[in-house]
């Protein structure tokens, strides 16, 4: 027996959604697809750490998207930043990735958030409508990895939209 295909959604939006119908062999409908045809340009999440890394993942944003909506996030840790330390305050992680947005014209967001890393960048990309999340690789291999985790892997597994990840 034939197990019969669930139905796929591909976008649940009331604007312009042609529906194209596809017939079973009973003569019946199923599957109904909605495409949505959009000229927004693309709301794209960063998440930056300070790293070299983040300026690559904003330098391949900017070369992918030229026209999206860039928004950099950074998410402070509690369990490893002290709340008095000047060094690891979240607008200079900022700093140097702005200058570089600014050199090409480029518009970017930013915001600050306190939680577990990867649940909080998860978190936003889901009420704030993004479209892709470009992060960098910490790049680190091995045991490390295996003892410390990966925030970007765990980006990758759980956030509901397409996740590009840039390696050194």
């Amino acid at each position: 027996m034939r197990r019969r295909q669930p139905s796929v959604r591909i976008s649940e939006s009331p604007l312009f959604c042609p529906e194209v119908r596809r017939r079973t062999r009973g003569g019946g409908t199923s599957n109904i697809v909605r495409v949505e045809v959009s000229t927004m340009p693309p709301n794209v999440l960063i998440p930056t750490d300070g790293s070299p890394l983040s300026k690559d993942a904003l330098e391949h944003a900017i070369a992918t998207f030229p026209d999206g909506n860039l928004t950099l996030i950074h998410v402070v840790d509690p369990r490893y930043t002290a709340p008095d330390d000047d060094e690891l305050r979240p607008e200079r992680k900022f700093a140097d990735l702005l200058d570089f947005a600014e050199r090409h014209n480029i518009e970017v967001g930013t915001e600050i958030r306190t939680g577990h890393p990867s649940r909080e960048i998860v978190t936003y990309s889901e009420e704030n409508n993004i479209d892709e999340i470009i992060m960098g690789s910490h790049g680190r291999e091995g045991a490390s990895r295996i003892l410390l985790g990966s925030v970007a892997e765990r980006v990758l597994r759980r956030a509901p939209v397409p996740v590009t990840i840039v390696r050194p």
